[in-house]
């Protein structure tokens, strides 16, 4: 459900390509992709997954100020076809977007 819903979204993972499509070419390309899109896992994006609960425990164990809260596909109530997938809420007003780049793998927080 949550890629079928997805999918019907400009989201926050997409936004960048779909300012960048100039090109006719360049846009039928991208609306394709959302069209029938490609799931793939390669190396860096599996490490991103292996330690983003880590690197979220870290990261309030150091912040232990805020509130965590899990959530799925967030969509704004006024703009429905925006959406994002945030790796969390934090407090009432906030998001968390974790990312563990495979290149600086051996950086500590």
């Amino acid at each position: 459900m949550w890629f079928e819903e997805r999918r019907k979204r400009i989201t926050a993972s997409n936004f960048g390509s779909i300012c960048k499509a100039r090109d006719h070419e360049r846009k039928l390309k991208l609306a394709k992709s959302f069209i029938s899109p490609k799931h793939f896992v390669n190396e860096a994006i599996k490490h991103g997954i292996d330690h983003e609960k880590s690197a979220l425990d870290a990261f309030l164990a150091q912040n232990k100020k805020y509130k965590h809260k899990k959530c799925g596909l967030v969509i704004p109530q006024h703009f429905s076809l925006l959406g994002g997938s945030p790796d969390g809420l934090l407090d009432d007003d906030g998001i968390i977007e974790i990312k563990c780049p495979f290149k600086v793998n051996d950086m500590k927080l």
